[in-house]
């Protein structure tokens, strides 16, 4: 039988190494935004500690709502590192080769970088209005793997997966309408993931079991 004390013992372990993940998430991607050198290291540090979460046997992986109110950024690092977490978990369920399931992790966990390039009321694409608005929304990928690129550690596969992760196969995705086998085959799941997190989101709380 379980034992609850163990159980809530587990859980709250867990909760804190999800504050811990975050807080790694928080400063690496503060670091890439400030165009810090050491912004890539610390990109690879907070995924090897998501990779190491998502294998865990004895406390799984939690994906647990932060409590308190955050800013922004700190919101955002919530988003990147829950997409890592389950790019992680997917790339583990799909037996990706160790090389292939951490690029998936790393696009997951800065795949939305370029937003910070873009005005702070066009970052949130459930509010966005007009066509010109969402034509400039949709260069957030092409942003993100440009800032990626100024870094000299990142595998040329997290750039194209950031890049085209929004992209679909028939050619209806963006930022440049690649279609096929043009697009990188990790980079569909990543865009899932960003698919799912804005469904979630969308009007409120959260709501993982609608989106």
């Amino acid at each position: 039988p379980l034992d609850p004390r163990a159980l809530r013992a587990n859980l709250e372990q867990s909760r804190e190494d999800y504050r811990a993940a975050v807080d790694g998430a928080t400063q690496a991607l503060g670091m890439l935004d400030a165009g810090d050198p050491l912004g890539q290291q610390a990109t690879l540090v907070a995924v090897r500690q998501v990779l190491a979460l998502a294998a865990g046997r004895e406390r799984p992986l939690t994906l647990a709502a932060v409590a308190t109110p955050v800013g922004a950024q700190r919101r955002q690092a919530c988003l990147s590192m829950d997409a890592a977490a389950l790019a992680a978990a997917v790339g583990r369920r799909l037996r990706l080769e160790a090389t292939d399931l951490q690029a998936l992790t790393t696009a997951a966990m800065v795949h939305a970088v370029g937003l910070s390039r873009l005005p702070p009321q066009l970052r949130d694409e459930s509010r966005l209005r007009g066509r010109d608005e969402l034509a400039e929304f949709r260069q957030y990928p092409r942003l993100g793997a440009a800032m990626l690129r100024e870094y000299v550690g990142f595998a040329p596969e997290v750039i194209q997966i950031v890049e085209q992760h929004r992209e679909r196969q028939d050619g209806s995705g963006f930022p440049a309408g690649a279609r096929g086998e043009q697009i990188h085959p990790l980079a569909p799941i990543v865009g899932a993931i960003r698919e799912f997190q804005v469904l979630a989101n969308r009007n409120g709380p959260p709501m993982p079991a609608a989106a």
